[in-house]
């Protein structure tokens, strides 16, 4: 048999049909996203006393604006950002804003 570019074709199909209906028979080998009955455990980091004291200093060093945004970013804000927010509300209450 000689391999024409008909020929090449029709096995090329041939294959293709092939794999694509083992496909839709079996069970998907790869999933799209994998399937957990438990979610993976949290890795604890012990901190003693030492860790946390070096940590202070080290943010102590930072200055006042990273200091900020480093505590923003974790949910905490200084009492003036808050006091800012809180002064915005009230004039946004009264129209001013």
């Amino acid at each position: 048999m000689q391999l024409t570019k008909q020929t090449l074709k029709q096995l090329i199909a041939a294959a293709y049909d092939e794999a694509f209906d083992q496909l839709s028979n079996d069970e998907p080998i790869l999933l799209a996203e994998p399937v957990f009955d438990e979610d993976p455990p949290l890795e604890e980091v012990a901190m003693n006393q030492s860790s946390i004291n070096r940590l202070a200093v080290l943010i102590g060093k930072l200055q006042p604006e990273e200091r900020t945004r480093l505590m923003a970013r974790f949910g905490f804000y200084t009492s003036e950002y808050l006091l800012n927010q809180l002064s915005k509300i009230k004039q946004a209450e009264k129209g001013m804003i």
